[in-house]
């Protein structure tokens, strides 16, 4: 009922689901401040490593306040938000013009590690 505030839209693909866990494609059709963590929260699937929209609100105050600490490592399985953009697409009236960049070691170790997934079953959710 605000009238300052403004629709966002994203749209969440589940790939592949494993141990709690489901690695998701996620397309925002708006780009709102944090919206895909807000949406993930709305859905009751937060995003792994999220410290403010995640398990425990007050774990982003300690970190906050004292950095990564025992708590923060008991509490999230990742350093930091399981949020990974690997496809960008510019589209320009000339046409279209595309950057990716490869999942990062520390997503990829916790899809193995948590989540069970082969190096190869990730690859193909990915790319």
């Amino acid at each position: 009922d605000d009238r300052t505030s403004q629709t966002a839209v994203t749209d969440f693909i589940p790939l592949i689901s494993r141990n709690g866990y489901t690695l998701c494609r996620v397309e925002p059709e708006t780009g709102r401040k944090h919206q895909i963590r807000v949406h993930a929260e709305f859905l009751e699937k937060r995003v792994v490593g999220d410290k403010i929209y995640g398990p425990d609100e007050t774990l982003y105050i300690d970190f906050i306040e004292h950095g990564w600490t025992d708590r923060l490592e008991a509490a999230l399985p990742i350093k930091r938000q399981a949020l990974h953009c690997y496809r960008y697409v510019f589209n320009f009236p000339e046409g279209p013009i595309t950057f990716s960049a490869p999942l990062q070691a520390d997503m990829l170790e916790f899809c193995q590690n948590h989540m069970g997934l082969s190096a190869d079953e990730v690859a193909a959710c990915v790319g």
